[in-house]
Parts: structure tokens; sequence; C-alpha cells
């Protein structure tokens, strides 16, 4: 014994316990250093030696818990022996008094050892983690976290888990840093995992209590909360929600009432913004909560007993087929019980609050689908038990929020459990970039179902079991499920919009196969009926629309036997739309010829009165002109979606066809000319007394002439209808004539065969001048253009000092109608790119639309009149995407079609909101650059011409007017002031958008095609800068375009690259240069125009002429630091000190010559007239002056920041040609340009 007991004390004695506190001093003594590498494995180091030794400790624990035993056993048995004094145990008491005596030395020396190894211990943490749990460093800090939570204690959980550590723990909850934050909860959890480890284990952990956490727990329970929110999902959101859960099944939180607090955990399983990690152990969380979930073991078991009482009352046969049932039947209602009591705290949830029905976020619902199939345990709720779930929508009825939260989980489980069994077959209709990114969601979801089965025990097992399953028979089962139960889901929820919008969605998922069953015939025939009934009759939102369109076409083009039955009633229901259309918009025409009194003969061009009357219901009842518009919006919605699923050629005649667009031109037309506002020129000898109410003036001899329908109250609720019916009227007609051109092209051998213009060698004489310009495709096109500019005509043009002129009705209205125009415009010009008029094809070149300058100078005109939204967006906390997309979406779809023949200003109006439009705005037209630079990157160089030109002329034909008076108001100053500053930020955001456009043409390295251009683009914007004209007006004094040097400036980066290119430049500068100096108006020279020229000088390396002379300066500046701004060479822009100059002899701005009528021009060149957008300058002859313009001093709407410029003002030749415009040579190289372009 005394040999055993020396064998145990020799580890104990070999420990050098001296060396390792010397050890521990040393590094110590590094913890302090400043760099933080250093200090880190310092920390490290020590907490690493600390983990050692209170292992060694835990090691001495133990033995002494052994030896202690052994001890107490020998007092015990010495004490017996003590009582029997007799000879005989004399010997054995000796024997025994030795070993007890030997035990209390070991004892005393593992007691000895152990206390100096945790003063050790105690002294190191002390000294590093006391110092450096707080330090700078958060990685330091987390790192010393972790080793006192996940380490030591779980090693010694006697001295370590305790209030007197776990504290620290609770405090670096609240660190700023997620890495410590993080840190600090793995500490928490790393108890309760080693805890539910004792089961497995019970030599490791034994004197583990978990309950040592509850105070710490309780404390900083709150924080624990705001956790499942932090800004880290990846991290801490994970964490915490799995530590929450941990408490929850440890009874920690029993005793907490806190409703609020309960509510922020379980709605993370709702949350958008968080992990699907964290939304499944959020669910998990809330369904540990749930008592219908915990009756599974009790009703199998009742059932159980129920089944082996009547086993001896039937055949086993019998009996097999009645617990079949019986089991099947008890599954399904213990499954509808468990999702109706889920969907029931889901609809409670949605609806907290003073919600309405119609807001509530049922989208949300998906992700309860989505982390149920996540679970192992609970996933056959929602991948295999359909008739549960149709059943518990039914049971559901009193509750009208959690039946729709039912019904969308069953839409979302069936789209889901299709994804995964049959991806292909989902997405066959649906566009393919949309369908990899749904791929990626769902791939995303599998991954995380497989880590979930793989980290779990009992539920794997049982889940792999159910895996086998083929995956082709599970989509037969819920094809199955669905195809007895829509046709009745379908009749119940037809007038609740929101759970039809679900329920529309499904059959697209039946499998093909089983709609050839022939027991499911009778349910295929109702559900296609249903479908026609509810699409012909009931009024709904565009989701179900969408649904149920895409569903006939998908039932009726399938390969399966009942495809023609499909088929026929979808022909029906066309024909039916068709013909309800062309009635109501033919009564209309009709009613409208009656009351204006025309010849009776233009009604035989209408439909006739036989077959109007044999598509009419048997109701001759006229419909109210309410009633009336509203249904023509309903079918022009139901054609529009209906055809851009199917080909309405195939189903209708020709002239039906062609009879309804025409119908549909003819109507719709007419309803927007009689909302058209007219502008008049009055004559000269009107009387001045005139009292028209329908007229406005604007100035002395034009007016705005507004109809009637809009001074009608009665009427305000229409025009939103029928501003939607426009936007329909205009799908439809683009789509239609979409689906002829394919018809055509089909049948066309060479436009099908896709023959180059190279192969033009091998077509005859005969086919090079056929004339297709009476073809169909070519009479449909020009029809879309007419009605396109129609709709552009309801422009409103702003009459000066009438700011409350048009109504909100009007406005709106003619914003919604312009759009749609515009978009409509773009798809039209990429449908038929002017690319094609060089195709060897005479189908190609006869419908290539050239000839767009009217869709041009009506999309620049709405957008000029709209683009001030999008220059708001930096103002918002939110920005508004969707303006983005209506107002530059269509232009960028337009430019990556024809790019290398679009419109250089059309272009360059569109990139100037490259910058100070929003990331949104930024973003797609940084997107834009780059493709089309591969495509042409010359026209891209011309581009950004025609953009900074454009924006200059902007800008400096808006510069604040100077005050008339001599001693102004304060309100005046203010204003002043104010126009000032607005003028300076429109300075700085042009040098931002130059450096843009200058960044946009490579990244270090420029293209090879652009070198040549670019010099030439220098050369222009210098020409450009020296230039004074002004088409139609006086002259600019000399230099007052020089500022423009400061945006070319961002250019002279790339010409540095080529030696030989800056001398060019330079002497461009100086001939420049001399002819200005030689003027002889140069003393009445803007000082700043000459400091921006200084300023260029010296960036293209020239020195500043010494011998200058020094024209007459003006006693305020425009912007006096424009020489030190323009010296810095950072693209991104600085701001520049500007301050409004005012002229001694003239109120006019400085840098207009004596005289000048710029103010007048501008306001006069505004026309409401749609006028082609022109692109060369040299129809610009003068002819367009203010004596001839109809609307002399009518301003823009809406643009009340500041005066807009000739350029975006109006669409006529005069006002918007781009003076001396770039071209580019065959070289391509620019041009150049005399003054007198």
């Amino acid at each position: 014994n005394n040999d055993d007991n020396n064998a145990a004390a020799a580890p104990i004695n070999r420990f050098a316990i001296d060396m390792v506190r010397d050890t521990m001093t040393r590094l110590q003594e590094l913890i302090e250093v400043a760099q933080p590498d250093i200090r880190a494995a310092a920390v490290v180091a020590c907490l690493e030696m600390s983990l050692a030794v209170l292992a060694q400790t835990a090691t001495l624990q133990h033995k002494m818990d052994t030896t202690q035993r052994q001890y107490k056993a020998a007092m015990a048995a010495a004490s017996t022996n003590t009582t029997n004094k007799n000879k005989t145990n004399h010997h054995k008491n000796k024997t025994t008094n030795q070993k007890s005596d030997s035990l209390k030395t070991t004892l005393d020396s593992l007691t000895r050892s152990c206390e100096e190894l945790e003063e050790l211990v105690d002294a190191n943490f002390s000294a590093v983690f006391m110092n450096r749990y707080r330090d700078s460093n958060p990685h330091i800090r987390a790192t010393n976290i972790t080793a006192l939570g996940c380490h030591m204690c779980l090693i010694r959980p006697d001295l370590y888990l305790c209030d007197k550590y776990l504290k620290y723990i609770g405090w670096t909850l609240s660190d700023k840093s997620a890495v410590v934050r993080r840190a600090s909860i793995q500490a928490l959890t790393a108890p309760f995992t080693a805890a539910a480890a004792v089961s497995t284990n019970t030599t490791k952990h034994k004197h583990l209590n978990i309950r040592n956490l509850q105070n710490v727990i309780t404390k900083f329970l709150s924080r624990l909360a705001d956790c499942t929110i932090d800004v880290d999902v990846a991290g801490v959101q994970q964490d915490a929600m799995a530590l929450f859960l941990q408490l929850e099944r440890a009874s920690f939180l029993e005793e907490l009432d806190d409703d609020s607090l309960w509510e922020q955990i379980n709605n993370r399983a709702l949350a958008s913004d968080t992990s699907p990690i964290v939304r499944r152990d959020a669910l998990y969380f809330i369904i540990d909560q749930l008592e219908a979930f915990d009756d599974d073991t009790d009703e199998q078991h009742h059932h159980h007993h129920h089944d082996n009482d009547n086993n001896n009352k039937a055949s086993s046969k019998k009996w097999s087929k009645d617990k079949a049932a019986s089991l099947a039947q008890s599954s399904d209602k213990a499954a509808a019980k468990k999702l109706s009591t889920l969907a029931g705290w889901v609809s409670h949830t949605l609806t907290e609050g003073p919600i309405p029905v119609d807001k509530i976020r049922i989208e949300l619902t998906d992700y309860i689908v989505d982390s149920l199939r996540a679970m192992p345990e609970h996933a056959s709720l929602v991948t295999c038990q359909w008739s549960a779930m149709v059943r518990a929508i039914y049971e559901s009825e009193d509750d009208v929020v959690q039946q729709r939260v039912l019904v969308r989980m069953l839409a979302r489980a069936a789209q889901s459990e299709v994804g995964t069994v049959a991806a292909d077959f989902l997405h066959q209709d649906v566009d393919p970039e949309l369908a990899e990114l749904e791929e990626a969601d769902q791939k995303s979801l599998m991954e995380m179902v497989k880590d979930n089965t793989a980290t779990t025990t009992a539920a794997t097992s049982k889940s792999k079991k159910k895996a086998t399953k083929s995956t082709a028979n599970q989509h037969e089962i819920l094809s199955v499920a669905l195809l007895k139960a829509l046709p009745d889901l379908l009749i119940k929820f037809k007038t609740d919009p929101f759970l039809l919008t679900s329920v529309t969605a499904l059959p697209r998922l039946l499998k093909p196969t089983v709609l050839s069953l022939p027991n499911r015939k009778a349910d295929f025939v109702a559900l296609v009926q249903t479908l026609t009934e509810i699409y012909l009759h009931t009024e709904h939102n565009e989701a179900v629309l969408q649904n149920i369109s895409t569903a006939l076409c998908f039932l009726s083009g399938g390969n399966h036997v009942r495809a023609a039955d499909a088929q026929i009633q979808l022909v029906k229901l066309v024909t039916d739309l068709s013909q309800r259309l062309m009635t109501l918009l033919a009564d209309d025409d009709d009613d409208n010829e009656e009351e204006e009194e025309k010849e009776p003969e233009k009604k035989k061009g209408r439909m006739s009165k036989s077959k109007k009357n044999s598509s009419d219901d048997n109701d001759d009842t006229p419909l109210d002109p309410k009633d009336k518009e509203f249904a023509i919006a309903m079918c022009l919605r139901r054609l529009r979606i209906l055809s851009k699923r199917m080909n309405f050629g195939e189903i209708l005649d020709v002239d039906v066809m062609d009879k309804l667009r025409e119908v549909v031109l003819d109507g719709v037309s007419n309803r927007l000319e009689a909302r058209q506002v007219v502008v008049t020129e009055k004559k000269e000898d009107e009387s001045k007394d005139d009292d028209d109410d329908d007229s406005n003036e604007s100035s002395d001899n034009a007016a705005v002439v507004i109809p009637d329908i809009w001074k009608d109250e009665a009427n305000a609720n229409l025009h939103e209808a029928f501003a939607e019916s426009v936007k329909d009227s205009l799908d439809f007609l683009l789509v239609s004539l979409a689906w002829s051109f394919r018809e055509a092209e089909q049948k066309d051998p060479i436009a099908s065969a896709g023959v180059d213009e190279d192969d033009n060698d091998t077509m005859n004489t005969e086919e090079e001048n056929v004339d297709l310009t009476d073809h169909p495709i070519v009479q449909q096109r020009d029809q879309l253009v007419d009605f396109i500019c129609l709709c552009f005509e309801q422009y409103l043009p702003a009459v000066e000092d009438e700011e409350d002129l048009y109504t909100e009705e009007q406005v709106e209205f003619a914003s919604i109608v312009q759009t749609a125009a515009c978009q409509t415009a773009s798809d039209l010009r990429a449908l038929f790119p002017k690319d094609w008029a060089e195709a060897a094809s005479p189908l190609l070149r006869a419908c290539a639309l050239t000839d767009d300058k009217l869709l041009i100078g009506g999309c620049v005109r709405f957008f000029r009149s709209e683009e001030h939204s999008l220059r708001d967006v930096e103002d918002q906390e939110f920005e508004d995407t969707g303006k983005v997309c209506d107002l530059l979406l269509p232009f960028c779809r337009h430019f990556a079609a024809n790019w290398s023949k679009s419109n250089r200003r059309e272009a360059g109006f569109v990139l100037a909101h490259i910058v100070g439009s929003g990331q949104a705005s930024q973003q797609m037209l940084t997107a834009l650059s780059r493709m089309v630079k591969k495509m042409d990157p010359v026209h891209l160089l011309e581009t950004h011409m025609a953009c900074l030109v454009s924006s200059f002329d902007d800008w400096l034909n808006n510069e604040p007017e100077e005050l008339e008076s001599d001693r102004p108001t304060d309100e005046e100053m203010a204003a002043y002031d104010s126009a000032e500053k607005d003028h300076k930020e429109r300075f700085d955001l042009m040098i931002q958008q130059a450096g843009r456009l200058s960044q946009s043409l490579g990244v270090g390295k420029l293209d090879p095609q652009l070198q040549n251009p670019l010099l030439g683009f220098c050369r222009e914007g210098i020409r450009y800068a020296f230039s004074t004209e002004l088409p139609g007006e006086d002259p600019l004094l000399p230099g007052g375009r020089l500022t423009f040097l400061a945006l070319l400036s961002k250019y002279v980066t790339w010409i540095r690259r080529n030696k030989s290119f800056p001398d060019v430049v330079v002497h461009n500068v100086l001939e420049r240069e001399e002819d200005l100096r030689s003027d002889p108006d140069f003393e009445d020279s803007h000082e700043d125009d000459l400091a921006a020229l200084t300023a260029f000088r010296k960036t293209i390396g020239l020195k500043a002429d010494a011998g200058a002379t020094t024209p007459a300066k003006s006693p305020r500046s425009v912007y006096s630091q424009v020489s030190d701004a323009l010296s810095d060479e950072d693209d991104s822009g600085t701001s520049r000190a500007m301050a409004s100059s005012k002229n001694n002899n003239s109120n006019k701005p400085a840098r207009l010559s004596h005289g000048s009528s710029m103010g007048s021009s501008i306001r006069s060149g505004i026309t409401h007239t749609l006028s082609p957008l022109m692109e060369e300058d040299n129809h610009v002859d003068g002819s367009d002056d203010e004596e001839e313009s109809p609307l002399r001093g009518v301003k823009r709407r809406k643009l009340t920041k500041v005066r807009r410029s000739s350029v975006g003002s109006a669409m006529t030749m005069g006002s918007l040609d781009m003076a001396n415009n770039p071209t580019i040579e065959e070289e391509g190289s620019y041009a150049s340009s005399s003054s007198d372009e």
C-alpha cells in the first residue's frame, strides 16, 4: 500500500510548479505590449498554460476524491477494530492504522499540490483575464471570454461556474464587436451542451450543475433576447436563438412573465431580415410551447389499444383494412390539429395591432413552411400529408386570417415539394435567370435540411426511411391530392382575392400523367371550367389573373389526353373576351356619334347590329358610363394578360383579330383625344376682356384649353381606370404585333434562316426591290407608333403664374399614360432594331424602325419633365427604386438593343443621372456603360460629349438672375442666396458627373479603339468651351463657356497616356486663346471664365501667361475657387465655393452679351406640340424664334427649383438641337466643326 501511495504521489512531486510559475510570469510581462499580435500571442499562451494547469487540478481532484474514500474506509475499519481489544486483532489494528496514516499523508500532499496549482491559476487569471477581457482588440477579448466560458467553467465547474466569474460573460454580451458578443453567447451555451453529454459519458462533467447559470441568465435575459435581433445574422443571431432553445428545454424560462420578450423571440420565425437557421430554431422554440405537438404519443398509444381490442372481432384481412383506414384518419386528424394550431399562432402574430385584413403580410407564412421542411420530426406535415392540410383549411372557416394562412401554407408546401422532386418541370415556362435564382434558394434550403438531418439522431432514422420513396411517386401523390381538392377550393374562395391568389397557383404544379387518369376526368373538367368562369366573370387583382392564365395555358398544352378539352375552353374564353370588348367599345363609339350628330354612314365601319346583339348576353339594358369604363378596363386587362401566354392569331380569324385591334385603337384613341389638353394661339384682334372659362392665358398670344371631362368631379374615379386601360392597350397591341411578326418571320425563309448582310450578293434583284410598306406587320407597327405619340400628347404644359391649373387626377393620369408610352416605345424600338435596315430579308428591312424621332422626342420630353424625381432620391430615407425603373430602365433596354444606332443626345440625357440620382440609378447606368462600351466604345465617347454639353448648357442658362432693386428685402436676399447655393451644388454635381463618365472608359487601361477618338473628343470640348454662338440668340461674351474646361479636365488623364496627344491639345488651346484675346470684347470677359482657362492650362502642362491682358472684373465671383479646385486631379470632384456675380451695366448674367434675350428664348422655345428630337444641328436655321413661338412665357411643370433650358423643354428642332454637336469621321475621330455649324 505504501508503494502504491508513493507511486501516486510521485507525479505530483515531479510536477515543476516553480518552472510553470516562472514561465507564466515572463509571459505576463508581454501582455502589456503595444503590438496587438504579440499581445494576443502572449494572452493565448498564458491562457493555454492556465487551462493545462487547471486540467491537472481536475486530475488531482479526482485522485483526492479516491484517496478520501479510501481514507474514510480505513478510519472506519480502525474504529471497529478498536472496540475489539482482544489480542488476535492487535496486529490487524496496527496495520490499519499505518494504512490510514499513509492515506492521510497522501491526501494532504494532494491537497497542498492542488491548492498551489489553483493559486497559480488564480494569479494568472487575475493578471491576464482581468486586464485583457477589456482589451482594445476584439479578438483578444473574445479569446478571454472563450477560455473562461468554454473551458475553465467546464474543467472545474465547482470553481468557475458561479456568479463571480459568469458576470464577466454577461457584461460582454453588450460588446460593440460581434466577435465578442458571439463568444459570450457560446460561452453561456457551452455548459448546456456539456450537460447534455453527461448522459452518454458519466465520467465527464459529473460535477457540472447548469442551475448555477440561473442568476446570470435571469439578470441578462433581456440582453440575450436583443441578441436574437443582432446585426450579425450568421453569427450572433443564430447562436442566441440556439441558446434560447436550450434555455426553454432546460426549463430556465418557466417563470418568465415578460410577454414582450416572448413575442420578440417567437417573431424571429417570421422575420425576413434573418437567416433560415434562425427561423428554424425559432419555430422549434414555438413548437415546444404548443400543446398540439405533445399529443402524438398519447393518441398513438390509445389507438394501439383500440386495435388490440378489435383484433378478435373480425377476420385478419378486414381488420387490416380497418386498421389502415383508422390509422390514416387518425394521422390526418392529428396533423390537421398541429397545422391549425401553428396557423393560429401565425394569424395571431400577423394581426396583432390595428392591421386591416387586406394589409396582412400573408407571404411571411412561407418561412414557416420552409422551416418545417428543415425539421425531420415535422417535415411530413408539409411534404406528404396533403389531405390533412386540406382538412385543416375546411375546419378553419370561422377564422378568415387562419384560413388564409393555411391556404398559403398549402401553396408554398406544394411548390417547394415540386421544386425539390421535379425542378425542371416547375421551371420549364419560367425565365432562365429567374429559374436559376429560385434553384439557388432551393439548394440553400436543402443544404440546411441536410445539415439538420446529419445532427439529428432518432428523427434522422425516420426521415431516411421516408426518403426512400420515389420522387416521381411523391409528385404523383401530390397531384392527385390537389386535383381532388382544387375545384372545391376555387369555388369556395372565388370571392376572396387573397386566398384565390394562392389557390390559382396550384394547377400549374399538377403532373400531366395524373391528368390522363380515367378516374380523374370529372375533376379535370371541373377544374378547367371553374378557372375559365373565374377568369371571365370575376374581378380580381393582377396576380390571380396571371395565375389563371398560366394554369389554362399549361392544362391546354401539356402531354396528356385531355389537352384538347382544355383548348376548347381556352378558345371559348378568348372569343368571349374579344366579343365583349368589341361590343363595349363599339357601343361607346356609336353613342358618341349620335351625341355629336355625325353622319350615320360612319356607323357602318363599326360592328354590325346583328353581330353586336349576338355577343350580348340577352341583356339590352345599357350600362352606366362608369360601369362601362370599368368593364372595358377589366376586358383589356384580361386580354393583355392572356395574350402574353398565347397567340390569339392561332385562335381567332384574321378578320376578327384585325377588327379587335382596330376597335381597341379607335376606342382608346377617342378617349385619349377627349382628355387631351389643347394649346391655342389667341388672335391679335381678340378682345382683351374675353371671359371664356375654358381657356387660361399663359402669355399675350397663347392659351391652354382644358377639356370639360377634367372639370366634372363625377368622373374623378374613372380617370385612373382609363389610365390602366391605356397601359393594357399598349401592352396588348405590342404583344399581338410581336406574335404576328413571329409568324411572318417563320414563313420568311430568309428571315428565319438569319442571313447576314454579307450574303446580300446572293440575293436576286427582285427580292431586294420588294416593297413591303403595305405589309400587315408594317401597318400594325405604324399604327402603334401613332398610338404611342397620342399618349405622349397627354403632356401637360405648365403655365406661368398658374400652379393650380390642373387637377391631381389629371396630373396623375398624364404621368401614368406617358410612363406606359415610354416603356412601350422602348420595347418597340428593341423589337424592330435599326440594324435590320441592312438585313438581307425584305421583311426585316421593312420592319426596321428607322424613323423613331417622334418616339425619341416624346420619351425625352417626358423624361426631362420627371427627372427631378430622380434627383430627389438623394434626400429620401428609402430610395424609390420603382421610379428609377419607370424612367431609366426603358431607355437602358433600348440602348442595349440599338446602341450603335442610338441617338447620342437621348443617351446623354440619361447618362447625366449616373451621379446625384441615388444608388439604383448609378448601378443601372454603370452597368449600361460597361455593356455598350463593348459594343461601340466610340459611340459611348460621343454620348459623353452630348451628356456634358447638355448638362453644362442647362447649368449656364439657369444662372441666378440679379436682384433688380438696390435695396432688396430679406426675403429677396434669402431667395437669391438659395438660388446661388443650388447653382453651386449643380456645378459640383457636373464635376462629379464628368469624373464618373471618365472612369467608365476604363480602369487603368484605355480601349485601343478610343485612343484617337479621345483626342478628337478633347478638341471638340475645347472648341465648344471657346465658342460663343447661340442658335437664334445674341452671342455670349468672349469666353462665356470656358468653365466647360473644368469638366473636360477629367479626361486629360487619358490624353497624357499618349506622348503625342498633349502637344496637340496644347497647340489647340493656344490657338483658341489667341483668337479669344484678339476679340474686341475681351475686356468684358468674366474673371471666373478666365480663371477656369488658367486652371485648365495648368492641367495640360502650360504655365500661366504673365503678360496676359486682365479683363474687367465683376464685383462678385460666381466660383472664385475654380482655379484651385481644377488643380486637384481627384475624379470625385471637389466642392467649389461659388457666389453669384453682378454686372454693373446689366442685370443679365455676366456671361451674356449686352442685349441678349436668352431668358426669353428659353421660355419661348417651350412648345406643347410633339416634335422629333434631332441629333444633328444642321437643321437649326433659326426659324423657331420667339416671334413664332406659340407659347411664349410658358414654363414646364414641376421644375420649380431652377428654370430648365430649351434643351429639355420642348421637342422642336430649333429648341432641342444641341449646337455644334460632335460628329465622327469615318476613321473614328471627331470631325472638326466650324463655328458656322
